[in-house]
């Protein structure tokens, strides 16, 4: 309580009187002053029927209100565990009449006091029970009761703090692997992108490479091209002992040896060109000789490749280490089985049991070896076996990996030759591919005696059976 130099309460604590928001002791002072105070009993009526007055008060009121300090909470403890003497209980309830947030934390303490006595009672009947039952079960159990990691779980997220640090925890690591699966995201996109662009310059730079390598072959063919002019405006057309329309170009071969065109060849089968132009002759490799058999003739005629039973690959040189396998058919034969046999006539392969007379090796043979092959049915219970046993081997030969190196190079040049493919062709044995060549030689120049000629000696210098 207030009281002024003039001895009389002041305006605030008469407002305070009138709306009963003063401790006990200041109420019971503020009513011995008023009973004999005249002057502050006026003020005191005057204040409660002013309404401005009122106003006034109340706001000054309010101000202070705002300045008056709080319990702290161990003081609300106290009064919520009973623990405080009379006079600091009136007090305090005193304050709480007037102050609200004070007066919700009380009630909040109470309330929380309240709920862990429940907590506490409902535990304590339960580890009773416990004890009991441990008691019951064997006589030498303990007499005390700890909680176990159960209960001890249990309490610890009653705790609302507790509950609040694992929820926190929760969203944070749910931002984090947010946070992480968008960095990796965004990480894998650029890693692939930087690839790409690598991917990308180096292909660039590849396709630089084949351009300037493209140039360099057609400035080496314009050169040829040149040179063929030059050598045909050389010589007279009474010199040249042969003359050819090979592949849209004139080739030919003077009386001296000198050979017109074909400058993009290789020197080994410029020679081969000079020689087959010379001689009319077609070179075979020595090796077919021997994949022929020892009788000498494999085969001379339809009858005998009827009886004989294999149709290709035989005697020759195939090109693809997974050729493909031809035989004639045999009346009465429901199926047919197909082998093929390495040195020594090790078996290196066998097919299940096959309905047609054609079939490709399933496995990859190995490169510049020799093959013999056979393949065995039955009809009407007696094992047929084809090619007879009286009857040469079926052998062929895998084209060596150089040799189809070559090949493929000379298939890529710019300018193409018959003649000259026709010739490597034969040369490493592939009958087949050779025979075609020569025959569009043939049909280049209809009136050609060199190219007739050509194409006759590799038919008689070749067997009967077709290459691959």
């Amino acid at each position: 309580m207030m009281v002024l130099e003039s001895g009389h309460l002041s305006d605030l604590d008469l407002e305070r009187y009138r709306v009963q928001r003063m401790p006990r002791a200041e109420l019971l002072a503020s009513d011995d002053h008023l009973s004999a105070c005249n002057e502050c009993i006026q003020r005191l009526r005057f204040a409660a029927e002013s309404s401005s007055a009122l106003a006034s008060i109340e706001a000054l009121f309010n101000g202070v209100e705002s300045k008056i300090e709080h319990l702290s909470f161990e003081q609300m403890a106290n009064l919520a565990d009973g623990e405080l003497t009379e006079p600091d209980r009136e007090v305090f309830d005193a304050h709480l009449d007037y102050c609200r947030q004070c007066s919700e934390e009380v009630r909040d303490l109470f309330q929380d006091k309240a709920a862990i006595s429940a907590r506490d009672r409902a535990h304590a009947q339960v580890s009773s029970h416990i004890h009991e039952s441990r008691l019951n079960a064997s006589p030498h159990a303990s007499p005390y009761n700890h909680p176990g990691i159960l209960e001890k779980l249990s309490l610890l997220w009653s705790a609302a703090g507790f509950r609040w640090a694992i929820q926190v925890a929760a969203a944070l690591a749910v931002v984090l692997l947010s946070v992480w699966w968008v960095d990796l995201r965004l990480g894998n996109r650029v890693a692939s992108l930087q690839s790409r662009v690598t991917d990308l310059e180096q292909e660039n730079q590849s396709l630089e490479k084949r351009k300037n390598e493209a140039d360099g072959l057609q400035d080496e063919l314009e050169a040829a091209r040149k040179e063929n002019e030059a050598l045909k405006q050389g010589v007279g057309g009474g010199q040249l002992i042969a003359s050819l329309n090979d592949g849209g170009s004139n080739i030919g071969l003077d009386k001296d040896g000198r050979l017109i065109g074909l400058g993009f060849l290789s020197s080994s089968v410029q020679a081969d060109v000079k020689t087959a132009l010379a001689s009319g002759r077609v070179k075979l490799p020595v090796e077919l000789a021997s994949l022929r058999g020892e009788s000498g003739t494999l085969l001379s005629g339809p009858d005998d490749k009827i009886s004989y039973g294999l149709v290709e690959p035989v005697a020759i040189v195939v090109r693809s280490n997974r050729p493909r396998f031809h035989w004639n058919a045999v009346p009465g034969a429901a199926s047919y089985e197909l082998t093929i046999y390495g040195d020594g006539f090790k078996e290196v392969a066998t097919s299940d049991p096959l309905s047609a007379t054609k079939c490709i090796s399933t496995a990859p043979l190995q490169r510049g070896l020799v093959y013999t092959w056979q393949v065995v049915t039955a009809v009407d219970g007696k094992q047929v076996v084809l090619p007879p046993a009286a009857a040469p081997r079926a052998r062929f030969k895998v084209l060596d990996e150089p040799a189809v190196a070559d090949l493929e190079r000379l298939e890529r040049a710019t300018e193409k030759s018959h003649l000259a493919l026709g010739l490597v062709y034969a040369r490493n044995g592939l009958l087949n591919d050779a025979r075609r060549e020569f025959q569009a030689l043939v049909d280049a120049n209809p009136d050609s005696a060199v190219a007739k000629k050509l194409l006759r000696s590799l038919a008689g210098n070749s067997t009967a059976a077709s290459g691959q």
